[in-house]
């Protein structure tokens, strides 16, 4: 181990922590878990007195040694952090697990095949749901799929509605089935990823379907549309940039991360305008 010109030998030797300052206490920490360079520094000031290829013990009792520490343990710069990880507090109460079902009701001469309905469709029906006097009272959280969650308990297990998105428009029935009751106070530390799968999904499903006003939500992101300046991709298309939200079970607390993402999307214009645009294309 070389300190400038002089090779030193060091073997750190600690006493009952009872007899040790609060500042070594924290000094001592930092020594174990530091780089070698960190115990090189340390032993730098000893090296320079004990001279050239001297074999040493080093105790925490040494004047400077402790000096040299307190100084290091203790200097500090402020810096800006900027992050995506944040740690937050466990939720509490329980939510309930809600299996869907969307059908367009159709006329009995309709000779149309049944088509399946879209996320965008599927999501303006549950948004007609929540506003009828029946579930006005409740939160529903919809995937976009086949899974809502509440924080209150509808009246049955079991219920079946009929809801128009406009008014004269086609019928769409929802059958909601209840599928379990999630308890969010059974979060234990540490945190285990199988053990509390269905409570990550649920809070999943409820930040995704919190971040939806104002943003466009394609999949587990959900994307602002960049009005002032937009990135073109072409002709036809522009970039918009969004987030992906997680929860991350971590050992000593649930953690949201959440990473940033890009997606081409078509950017609006006229139809007179599309076509001529395809026709100068060719």
């Amino acid at each position: 181990m070389h300190a400038g010109a002089h090779a030193l030998k060091c073997k750190a030797m600690y006493t009952n922590p009872d007899t040790t300052s609060l500042r070594w206490e924290a000094a001592q920490r930092s020594f174990l878990l530091a780089d070698k360079l960190w115990a090189i520094q340390l032993a730098h000031g000893a090296a320079d007195r004990l001279g050239p290829g001297t074999s040493a013990e080093l105790f925490h009792t040494d004047p400077d040694l402790v000096k040299r520490a307190q100084k290091q343990w203790f200097t500090h710069k402020t810096m800006e952090l900027r992050t995506n990880y944040f740690a937050i507090a466990r939720p509490s109460g329980i939510v309930y697990h809600y299996d869907v079902q969307i059908d367009l009701i159709r006329k009995p001469s309709s000779a149309t095949e049944p088509r399946g309905l879209s996320t965008r469709v599927k999501r303006l029906v549950i948004e007609a749901l929540q506003k009828t006097a029946k579930f006005r009272p409740y939160s529903l959280a919809f995937d976009g799929e086949k899974n809502i969650y509440t924080s209150r308990e509808l009246p049955s297990n079991e219920c079946e509605c009929v809801v128009q998105i406009d008014k004269g428009g086609p019928d769409f029935s929802v059958t909601l089935k209840i599928a379990s009751s999630v308890d969010m106070d059974k979060l234990k530390t540490p945190f285990n990823q199988d053990v509390h799968q269905k409570h990550i999904q649920a809070l999943d499903i409820i930040i995704r379907h919190a971040a939806r006003p104002g943003h466009e939500v394609v999949g587990h992101c959900f994307f602002k549309n960049p009005q002032a300046e937009p990135l073109e991709l072409g002709t036809f298309a522009e970039l918009w940039s969004g987030y992906y939200p997680s929860f991350r079970p971590c050992e000593k607390s649930l953690m949201l991360n959440i990473d940033f993402s890009a997606m081409p999307f078509y950017n609006s214009r006229s139809l007179l305008d599309f076509a001529t645009k395809c026709r100068e294309g060719r």
